[in-house]
This record gives structure tokens, sequence and C-alpha cells, in this order.
């Protein structure tokens, strides 16, 4: 995908126009390359926020998740937006995770890279990719 840069002189409201076209059409992009299948992490910040609003006007069904301590700003924050706006939120609690032997820990990390950076399709079921971070 190309993003379009600003023409000379462009006023502010036109470069808004034009980046949230870029996001669209990247996120169809990610969209097309991922079956319309696509995890989205939401915090409590801007970040997030917006690209779970870009996959909602996508009408995507993805997988919308916050990892945290129950307590911690971003799963309180994640969870009021997610009522908000009437979507399924999973809360992963990291304090419950079992520790990964060291041994394991590269296989471990590129696991996590390529499922959370959205590069390609780890896993299709999340529960058995949850699954093998507890073995």
């Amino acid at each position: 995908i190309h993003f379009q840069s600003f023409p000379p002189g462009a006023k502010f409201e036109h470069m808004v126009e034009m980046v949230a076209e870029n996001l669209v059409d990247y996120f169809k992009m990610l969209g097309d390359v991922h079956n319309s299948s696509i995890g989205v992490a939401l915090s409590g910040g801007g970040d997030t926020r917006l690209m779970v609003a870009l996959v909602r006007r996508l009408a995507f069904p993805a997988y919308i998740f916050v990892y945290g301590s129950p307590q911690s700003d971003d799963v309180l924050i994640a969870t009021e937006i997610a009522k908000g706006e009437g979507i399924s939120l999973d809360h992963i609690d990291r304090e419950t995770w079992v520790p990964i032997p060291s041994a394991d820990w590269l296989e471990h990390l590129e696991k996590q890279f390529y499922f959370f950076d959205g590069l390609k399709q780890v896993v299709n079921d999340y529960n058995s990719f949850i699954g093998t971070l507890n073995e």
C-alpha cells in the first residue's frame, strides 16, 4: 500500500481526511490478507481505540482483547469502552500465566511477535494459542 503525500499548502482538514482514507485502505488490506479476521489489543490509549474504530467501520469480526491485572488502568478503561460500544472484550490476566522456560523463550517470542503484530496468521483458534503458552 502506498500512503499519499500531502500536497503543498494543504489545509489541516484535508490532511486529516487523507490520513483517514489511508488508514481505512490499510485496514482493508489487512482484512484481505487475514480474511477479515483481525486481533486488536484495546487499552487506554488513543491508538488502540482508533484501531477498534477502524475494524468496526469495516465490519470485520475482530477479536478484541486487553491484558493486564484486573485493576490496571488499561483493563478498566478498555472494559468501559467495550461496554459503551457494545462489543465483546476478552480480558487476559497476565499474572495467571505460567512462566516460560528459558529454553522455549525464542520460540515463544516468535509466536508472540507474529500473533500480536498481525504479520501472519499464526493460529486460527485463540484458545489453542493460549494453551501453547501454558505448556
